[in-house]
């Protein structure tokens, strides 16, 4: 693992650094949509010159990196249009789709039991789903790059075949902070938070077919995760339809409770921090579900806080 940093250092440092040249965004434009020059640019140009160079490390064939790249970058200017012209939701969906079933093409089979298509199904869905997770965080300063972080580094640990680009996304994170930090110069918008989604969904499908421990990788990923489903089970058994709003989520109601976004993103921090050592203790310990239990009982602990909170 301290061969691994050694050598994508550079590429840390460099992403890390590389926003602080782009600084006259923040003169300029307070737009949602900034994360696609400082952050989706940066992130895309380090991770093509990364896949350039032989490490002695391990890394993504070619035609993989290419792939997430190419349709990645797909998904980052549909959200740029969504953000800056308000296409229609369909739209976007429809590309997001697109570039997730292409990018499957790519990548190996995980469920071997099933045939293909339910494989290729059930993947699309809970990729699609991360996405759309990522796409409703950005309603918090700091909320994505900190979470992407801390997720991007744990990805990097316990999951070797994909240390260089999760680091070198974790990189970028850590420089487009300075923008995303409360309170936000830039937003991350659709662009950034669905590119992020999109990249690391692809991410941790590489690492489950590498054999990785399927619960830690969801330990590490719980509290987004958790988020969205128990809210999407909840709107549905009280309205009857699939309709979330990051108004239903639990950061957002922190906010309508009167926390600030610095409150909240210290909570989050802390929490994905904790969900951080939980899953590489799981990894370490081979005793990954006990601790994905022990994770779910603190997130339920904290939704059952906000819900007596709100009376």
């Amino acid at each position: 693992m301290l061969d691994s940093i050694a050598i994508v250092l550079p590429f840390i440092l460099t992403s890390a650094l590389l926003p602080r040249t782009l600084s006259f965004c923040k003169k300029r434009s307070t737009l949602a949509g900034g994360g696609l020059v400082v952050l989706v640019a940066t992130t895309s140009l380090l991770l093509a010159v990364a896949a350039s160079f032989k490490f002695p490390i391990p890394q993504l064939p070619i035609i993989t990196t290419v792939s997430l790249l190419v349709f990645g970058l797909m998904i980052a200017h549909s959200g740029w249009q969504q953000d800056t012209k308000n296409r229609a939701p369909w739209r976007y969906m429809a590309i997001n789709i697109l570039a997730v079933g292409g990018s499957l093409i790519f990548l190996p089979q995980i469920i071997n039991d099933v045939p293909l298509w339910v494989d290729r199904m059930v993947l699309a869905g809970l990729w699609l789903t991360l996405i759309q997770t990522y796409r409703l965080m950005d309603k918090v300063d700091g909320y994505i790059p900190v979470t992407t972080i801390i997720i991007a580094i744990g990805l990097s640990i316990i999951a070797k075949v994909v240390v260089l680009p999760a680091l070198v996304i974790a990189g970028c994170c850590i420089g487009f902070i300075r923008f995303n930090r409360p309170k936000a110069l830039l937003e991350v918008g659709y662009v950034g938070s669905s590119w992020i989604g999109f990249m690391l969904g692809g991410l941790f499908i590489l690492a489950i077919a590498s054999g990785t421990n399927t619960w830690s990788l969801i330990t590490l990923a719980l509290l987004p995760i958790a988020d969205i489903i128990t809210t999407l089970i909840i709107t549905i058994l009280k309205t009857g339809k699939v309709n979330i709003t990051a108004n239903n989520l639990w950061y957002h109601r922190a906010l309508d409770l009167g926390m600030t976004h610095a409150q909240v993103l210290w909570r989050v921090s802390k929490i994905n921090f904790l969900l951080f050592l939980l899953a590489i203790f799981g990894y370490v310990a081979h005793t990954s579900l006990y601790t994905l239990l022990f994770a779910s009982f603190i997130l339920a602990v904290v939704a059952g806080r906000i819900k007596w909170l709100e009376g």
